[in-house]
């Protein structure tokens, strides 16, 4: 059984987009390597399309052991999803979870391989726990449900795969791993006939004008909810935003109000943001939204009920109307 422990081996398929490795991909490296109770598991990135192996090997500073690679080019998800088959025929490599990352992409080849090595699939997971139990690793899978209202659990059970999608940003990214001479190991497949065959026929970049900084990557955050009530509170905010150069965000609440777009809503239902600061204006602070915010290094909260839960999460507490604070700020 010990023998067995020692080959418990996790992959984290590092496919954001095609030909992309990431941040995304490096959180969830950082995550599996993580959810290693003692020292028997083995997490295995695995990379798909024309890169460098030695390239590949810096991996190994976010937790991976060892790579396992395809060079193939391959233009649509259900080829993605026949190679990773392919790998998953080498008994000695097979895992016990697989990783994707939650992305039209990921989503899309989870599903298609989950069906062909028939496996259970948990989709949009903000968290993932292991426990041992008989000397086996069980998986314990967080994500929304009942319409966002409720967070469950979920395990996997009578399936010797687990396999899970995961949100950006809900996982923390640390190169506290040394840069090691990981393998490498090529996987030779063949793209099979059931992939769809496509022609491009041409290739065009668009640029898209942005109303707003990009959330992941924004530094300090506005975050408003039904606190601020009304246009004019909104407009404070959005100068005072574009002033010191903070994103946008709103809870599931202000955006079903049309206050702004729904791709702006941070959230178990929108996505998951990690700035320096987080400014929650107006938000009474559900679950649903701290699993949002849950990463921000500092989060200050403005709001004039003073038992609002949003006052248990957050470092600085200001109970007091924003529209006087940001008055000021202008």
């Amino acid at each position: 059984m010990e023998e067995r422990l020692l080959k418990t081996r996790i992959w984290v398929v590092c496919f954001e987009n095609p030909y992309e490795i990431g941040i995304h991909s490096k959180q969830l490296l950082c995550k599996a390597k993580s959810l290693m109770i003692e020292d028997d598991i083995k997490v295995s990135a695995i990379c798909i399309g024309d890169y460098v192996a030695d390239d590949l090997r810096s991996l190994s500073e976010y937790g991976a052991d060892e790579i396992i690679y395809s060079n193939e080019t391959c233009v649509d998800y259900k080829q993605i999803a026949s190679i990773l088959m392919e790998m998953f025929k080498n008994e000695s490599q097979k895992p016990r979870l697989i990783i994707f990352p939650a992305t039209e992409w990921g989503k899309c080849i989870a599903a298609d391989l989950a069906v062909r090595i028939d496996a259970g699939l948990t989709a949009e997971c903000i968290d993932i726990e292991t426990r041992k139990e008989r000397n086996e690793y069980k998986f314990i899978f967080t994500r929304a449900a009942i319409n966002s209202t409720v967070l469950a659990q979920i395990q996997c059970i009578n399936t010797q795969v687990c396999m899970c999608t995961c949100k950006e940003n809900v996982f923390n990214v640390s190169n506290k791993y040394p840069k090691n001479n990981i393998p490498v190991r090529g996987c030779e497949s063949k793209i099979l006939s059931d992939s769809i065959q496509l022609n491009i026929l041409k290739t065009e970049h668009i640029f898209i004008e942005e109303k707003n900084l990009a959330l992941e990557n924004a530094k300090l955050v506005f975050g408003i909810g039904r606190g601020v009530r009304d246009r004019e509170g909104l407009n404070l905010i959005e100068q005072v935003a574009k002033k010191y150069n903070a994103a946008i965000a709103g809870t599931r609440a202000i955006i079903e109000e049309g206050f702004i777009e729904k791709r702006w809503q941070v959230g178990q239902s929108g996505i998951s943001i990690s700035p320096e600061i987080y400014v929650a204006i107006g938000i009474s602070g559900a679950t649903q939204h701290i699993v949002g915010i849950k990463n921000a290094k500092i989060i200050i909260a403005i709001n004039t009920d003073e038992r609002a839960p949003i006052f248990s999460y957050a470092n600085y507490c200001i109970i007091e109307d924003f529209k006087n604070i940001f008055k000021e700020l202008i």
